[in-house]
């Protein structure tokens, strides 16, 4: 299998979210073979809030962990955070370019595309807000975004997330911002944060919930197999 990479700590508990989704990911392949499950490699940097750091050394320390993953043999890259991808065109200048750094915010809005979907409510920190409104754009997807208060609130969600907040009042606030996307027209929404599925998932709406974190473990997990 083809080494993959894991770039985290951005949120550190959403970044194990996602290696848990890639071993889940494992299972269903691998059956009773235990040589089958990937190569994983996993940088996890004490940067849990890098969505309020906006900075060029923010870029170049990013660009710098990557390239120990390529260092320990990743051929592919997944960043678990979808506002350090503010900062891709750094990290993607700090490797090979045999090595795969992957967009996740494009693979989400491919994956949105793919499933017949041309419209999406997003919820994600206002970092990476202008990094989906790009990537709808490049896929032909509408995009229905929060208004500056609500924008707030999310940015204030996740920082409570980051900080160990688990309650159901937490809970309820992302639910109706996610319910308000659907009442404005959006037939899905995206939790375009690594930490937001932390607390609500697909089984607590009726509506498609597509999370980045699920979109960047299986498109990790399918460069590995990739003969």
């Amino acid at each position: 299998m083809n080494p993959i990479g894991i770039l985290g700590g951005m949120g550190p508990e959403a970044s194990a979210q996602v290696y848990l989704q890639l071993i889940q990911h494992s299972y269903r392949y691998a059956a009773d073979n235990m040589d089958c499950y990937p190569h994983i490699l996993i940088n996890n940097i004490p940067t849990p809030n890098i969505f309020q750091r906006y900075n060029p050394e923010t870029g170049l320390y990013l660009g710098e962990q990557a390239r120990l993953l390529e260092n320990a043999g990743a051929k592919a890259i997944g960043v678990a955070c979808n506002s350090a991808h503010y900062y891709w065109a750094e990290m993607r200048a700090a490797l090979s370019p045999t090595v795969w750094l992957v967009d996740m915010i494009d693979e989400v809005a491919r994956k949105v595309r793919q499933d017949g979907l041309t419209h999406i409510g997003l919820l994600s920190s206002g970092m990476s807000r202008q990094l989906y409104v790009r990537a709808a754009a490049n896929h032909q997807l509408q995009i229905t975004l929060l208004d500056e208060a609500e924008q707030e609130q999310i940015d204030e969600i996740i920082n409570r997330i980051l900080s160990g907040e688990r309650t159901p009042r937490l809970k309820a606030e992302l639910q109706g911002l996610a319910d308000a996307q659907i009442a404005r027209g959006a037939p899905c929404v995206v939790l375009g944060c690594t930490d937001l599925p932390l607390i609500l998932g697909q089984a607590d709406v009726q509506y498609p919930l597509y999370t980045s974190n699920d979109i960047l473990a299986e498109a990790l997990f399918n460069f590995a197999i990739r003969a």
